[in-house]
Order: C-alpha cells, then sequence, then structure tokens
C-alpha cells in the first residue's frame, strides 16, 4: 500500500534492530514478567465533545484522526492538550498517567484510585462533572485545562467545576496545526496564599509560562476560599484554586499548559508548576534521573525518559531513554519495593554501583539510585532482589 514504507526494505536499519533486540533480549527476564506501576494521575480521554467539532461547518475537514500521524496538527486544542499533558508528565517528568473515560469518569469509585485527575475536553457530560466534584470534596484534585467542564454532553453550558472564575465561554474550534497558533499571552507562577498549598510554591524568582492559543479572562470577583496561583502577563488570574467544602482541590486553569509546553519549549515553568500541583497532591514518582530536559542541538529535549516495569518484588526494569543526543551521565533512582541486590545494564552487561535508602516503615527498601550511569541513546538498568 505504501512502497518504500516498511524495515524489509531499509536495509540500513537492520544494525539498529539488531542491537535494540539484543539489549531486549539482555534485560527480558525482568521485562517480559513486569508490570507499571499503578499510576496514580488520570487525564479523561475526550468523548462528548466529538460531536460538537466544527460544528456549523457545512463542509469539514479540518479535523483528521485516522491516518494523522501528528498528535498537535488538523486536530482541536482540547485534543493536542491531552497529547502535550501526557507529554510533559509521563515523558518528561516520569509519572506514569492512566487514560480514563466518561463512564469510568462517572464513578466515584473509580476516581478514587487516583491522586489526580485532568480534564481538557469542553462537553463533560452532567453525571461526570458530580462525580468529579465529589471526588475533589472528598480529597482528590481535579485540574481543569482552558475551557474544560464548561458545557454538557449536549453542548450546552454547564458549569459544576470551579464554577464562576472563567468568564470566556469554550470554544471548540479545530486547528490545522498547533505550530500555526499564535502566543497570546504569557505570565508567571505565583506563591499561593495557603499553607495547604506549599508544596506547589516553586524556587523564586517566579517562573514563566507563555500561552499558546485560546485564553480565559477570570471574573472580577473570584469564589470565596480561593487562592491564585498564576497570573497573565496583565496580572489577571491564569489559574485558580478553589477550596473548601463546596470546591475541594478544583484548579481551573485559563490556558492549556500542555500544547504550550509543547509548543513553547520545554525549559519553561510548566513542567515544574504542574509536578508541584502533583506534589501537594501526595503523587510519587517510581523513577527518575536527574536530567528532565535538555539542550541539544536541535533544540529543547525531553531529557531522559525512564519507563519502570517491576517483577512482584523479585525483579525489576528500568528503561532509560536518551532524548538529548549524544552521551549523557546521569543519576537514575528507581522505587522497586524490595532489597536491591545486584543493578546491572542490559548494554554492558556490567554490574553498577548504587546506593539503597530506607523506607518509610524502617526497612531496606527505599529508593535505589545508581550514580554515573552513561547513556548513548537506550538502556535497560535491571534490578535483582537480594
Amino acid at each position: 500500500m505504501f512502497p518504500g514504507n516498511s524495515y524489509s526494505e531499509h536495509s540500513d536499519l537492520f544494525a539498529a534492530i539488531t542491537r535494540g533486540l539484543d539489549i531486549i533480549g539482555a534485560a527480558e527476564s525482568a521485562l517480559f514478567p513486569g508490570r507499571r506501576p499503578a499510576a496514580e494521575i488520570a487525564i479523561l480521554y475526550p468523548r462528548s465533545s466529538f460531536m460538537w467539532d466544527e460544528w456549523g461547518q457545512k463542509s469539514p475537514e479540518t479535523i483528521e484522526d485516522e491516518t494523522n500521524g501528528n498528535m498537535d496538527g488538523r486536530t482541536t486544542e482540547y485534543m493536542a492538550e491531552v497529547h502535550g499533558l501526557f507529554a510533559v508528565l509521563a515523558q518528561s517528568y516520569d509519572f506514569p498517567v492512566d487514560f480514563m473515560d466518561e463512564d469510568d469518569a462517572a464513578n466515584v469509585t473509580h476516581l478514587s484510585n487516583y491522586h489526580v485527575v485532568f480534564v481538557t475536553q469542553p462537553s463533560v457530560p452532567a453525571e461526570s462533572q458530580s462525580a468529579l466534584q465529589k471526588y475533589a470534596a472528598g480529597g482528590g484534585t481535579v485540574v481543569l485545562s482552558r475551557g474544560a467542564a464548561m458545557l454538557d454532553r449536549y453542548g450546552q453550558p454547564l458549569v459544576v467545576l470551579g464554577d464562576g472564575i472563567d468568564t470566556v465561554k469554550p470554544s471548540p474550534t479545530a486547528i490545522g496545526s498547533v505550530w500555526s497558533l499564535p502566543n497570546t499571552d504569557n505570565g508567571t507562577f505565583t506563591k499561593p496564599a495557603t499553607p495547604t498549598e506549599s508544596a506547589a510554591v516553586l524556587a523564586a524568582p517566579p517562573l514563566t509560562f507563555a500561552a499558546y492559543g485560546q485564553v480565559g479572562r477570570a471574573a472580577p470577583t473570584l469564589p470565596k476560599g480561593s487562592s491564585v496561583l498564576a497570573h497573565f502577563a496583565d496580572g489577571t488570574p491564569a489559574a485558580v484554586e478553589t477550596l473548601g467544602k463546596e470546591g475541594a482541590g478544583v484548579i481551573r486553569l485559563l490556558w492549556n499548559p500542555g500544547l504550550s509546553w509543547d509548543h513553547s519549549g520545554w525549559l519553561t515553568g510548566t513542567g515544574g508548576f504542574l509536578s508541584g500541583i502533583l506534589a501537594a497532591a501526595n503523587v510519587s514518582r517510581p523513577a527518575w534521573t536527574n536530567m528532565t530536559s535538555c539542550q541539544s542541538a536541535g533544540g529543547v529535549e525531553r531529557g531522559i525518559e525512564t519507563p519502570l516495569l517491576i517483577d512482584s518484588g523479585n525483579s525489576a526494569a528500568m528503561t532509560l531513554l536518551n532524548w538529548c543526543g549524544g552521551n549523557v551521565t546521569v543519576k537514575a533512582t528507581a522505587s522497586v519495593g524490595f532489597m536491591v541486590g545486584s543493578v546491572t545494564s542490559a548494554v554492558t552487561g556490567a554490574s553498577l554501583s548504587f546506593q539503597q535508602e530506607r523506607a518509610a516503615d524502617g526497612s531496606d527498601t527505599g529508593p535505589t539510585t545508581v550514580a554515573d550511569v552513561t547513556v548513548s541513546d537506550v538502556d535497560v538498568l535491571v534490578f535483582r532482589r537480594k
């Protein structure tokens, strides 16, 4: 169907494919039985909003789904936001992330499996909005991107979550390409006003962000008990958290941080702001390195990605994906949940020195750090039980 578009016709790739298979083979005993640690973050995958995309256009042609290989083009801003959020949370900051559908979002018991739920789509069914509100009131955190959850499944106005904050109603229009979106605003992340949000406070000077695409505008008077977490350049609120009995743990953002982060360059404050929200919600990372982003010849890259698989306390495989290019030496840390006896590199076969901390319960099963790991492109660190 696509002549020339298969590996068998590109013999120049055979050496790289063989090397990849060798790495997988060296770590297979830990990779195959391994399972990803349970995610404490979920993104509500859009559904109801699809019906209203390009509504009113006689011949809607902008959105392309089936053969679209560009997650940031020929789509909608709320779908590009899904991609951007996953990229910053899972690929750059190493948090496991689940996707949930609207049916799961209407189930408070299911929602309680997560510390934080992100919502991007404008149209969210009434029952899902109500369940998310109950989840937030019970201690969960709901983060709403620009215009999220402001309509019901029928495209009619309905704001159960974070009401009275954003005065600009969502416009679910399609975009030809995120890369053509204008830089509509800029701003800074500010120190929260209450001790309950202290974990989200970032280092001075205040980190900045660039907003691309649609932005909202805050109401002149915000709901009682709310706190401003970020400001636009003109000083108006860009992120508002509503606290208290009726809206505990709901953060309404007036711009799309995932889309903007993916568009404006990754060495901005947005990733730190989002990870601060996760820290305040006690979200833990099972694996990470000391490099979340880097400056390469091609621009800003996502640093070292660290997917982790654990085999029932017997072994673990921590994959290191180097997006920086060239040889990068990092400090890699993983919480595998058992006392580690050895760590080896799947690329070199060498045993690596490591240090394991004590866990909160006093046992020797805390995070294990492997210092001075040099990664050219990819490696798999195999942890064995002592």
